[in-house]
């Protein structure tokens, strides 16, 4: 098998739901990363949550480092999503996160690592990295991932999926 770093396609803001789905996900790869850039002209509005395939159920853990503001601590849960939130108080703010998940096309419990930074335009800005997991209740491939924002989501929003495969 080639080596490949393959785009798989890409969901966009329309400047009128709080919600992107990238859903119908390619199955030939070995591994996946999602790429999401959410910007809101509200404050706080970049803030969201990232579940997969629908699933809300308690399904999903992270363990992650956080600075916010120049206060570092440590966060682990077990929740119904991924909870991408900032605590912002400007106007307006994005969010850029980075998510792998290995072996993502098979029928098993998916470990992942992330990374997102965000902010708004004015004061507040974030990073958080670590670990995180997606363990149904029936294992499943990861077939949809969606952003569900707490405001608006802006028209130069994106996410974008990119297909792995490796010797």
């Amino acid at each position: 098998m080639a080596e490949t770093y393959a785009f798989l396609g890409k969901v966009t803001g329309d400047a009128s739901s709080v919600v992107l789905t990238m859903s119908g996900i390619d199955q030939t790869y070995q591994d996946i990363e999602f790429i999401c850039h959410v910007i809101s002209s509200t404050s706080g509005g970049s803030s969201g949550t990232i579940t997969l395939n629908g699933d809300t159920g308690s399904f999903y853990k992270r363990s992650c480092v956080r600075d916010n503001g120049g206060t570092m601590y440590g966060k682990q849960e077990t929740a119904a999503m991924w909870d991408i939130n900032y605590s912002q108080a400007g106007t307006g703010g994005f969010s850029l996160v980075k998510i792998y998940i290995p072996d993502y096309a098979t029928a098993v419990d998916h470990p992942a690592m992330y990374f997102s930074t965000g902010g708004d335009s004015d004061t507040s800005w974030e990073i958080a990295s670590g670990g995180i997991s997606y363990t149904p209740s029936s294992p499943a491939a990861v077939t949809s991932f969606t952003w569900t924002g707490t405001q608006t989501i802006e028209t130069n929003s994106v996410i974008c999926a990119y297909g792995i495969n490796y010797s």
